[in-house]
């Protein structure tokens, strides 16, 4: 019988995306080491279109805990357009004494950041993991299992896992019914993403009239000027 290799690891981070890399960046600038688990390569994270404005309450966190270099580069924008019906207002986050600028960083590009640093700081993530699975996740010891990018399976013990993997992902549905409450509401609607070759808002800028809900922003990627529009649709 093949054994399975077995680690200890005192955080295991389930999902590499920007809520997963954030808290193992975290936990190591308090000096705590962690092993992040990603079911996708390192190109299709790094390169799937996703939204991209990060706050300015989420930028001075990023400065405060000294990680504030993985979104140097990008434009400071404290103004975003609302247009409801065709009726154009500036929301600005310009207040006193808020101490730092948004940023317009699309999520990928964000991404990028986070793994190149976290990884150039001798960080632990694991591309291409497969079959995770969560054991014993009310007990002191929990153990995590996968199957690793060369088909390996391989076993974690750990003591917290920190689910990032969305209400989709497999921390949600590994956690006791009895110990969760789910609500929900369907209100019928799907993100439907266009990259389009037009040229790019001044602002963020996002729209809502009868016909439902838009988002317009910068892409990562394309030619010059070119724009990813994120609309909304009802069934």
């Amino acid at each position: 019988m093949t054994q399975v290799p077995h680690e200890s690891v005192p955080v295991v981070i389930v999902g590499g995306g920007v809520s997963g890399l954030t808290a193992a960046m975290l936990l190591r600038s308090c000096g705590i080491n962690s092993v992040i688990l990603e079911r996708q390569t390192r190109a299709r994270v790094e390169e799937r279109q996703r939204a991209g404005l990060v706050e300015h309450r989420a930028v001075r966190m990023f400065e405060q805990w000294g990680l504030g270099r993985v979104l140097h580069g990008f434009p400071s924008n404290n103004l975003l357009e609302v247009r409801v019906d065709g009726q154009s207002r500036l929301l600005t986050e310009d207040l006193p004494d808020i101490g730092a600028a948004g940023k317009s960083v699309l999520q990928q590009a964000l991404v990028r950041g986070l793994v190149a640093a976290f990884l150039a700081d001798g960080g632990d993530l694991r591309f291409e993991a497969a079959d995770v699975a969560l054991h014993g996740i009310d007990s002191d010891r929990p153990v995590v299992s996968y199957t690793d990018r060369d088909g390996q399976a391989r076993k974690i013990e750990c003591d917290f896992v920190a689910g990032c993997d969305g209400d989709r992902g497999i921390s949600a549905a590994s956690i006791p019914s009895v110990v969760t409450a789910v609500h929900r509401y369907d209100y019928g609607i799907h993100w439907l993403t266009v990259l389009a070759d037009a040229p790019a808002p001044r602002y963020a800028l996002m729209a809502a009239g009868e016909r439902g809900y838009a988002a317009h922003s910068r892409a990562d990627r394309g030619p010059a000027g070119s724009t990813c529009t994120s609309p909304q649709r009802t069934r």
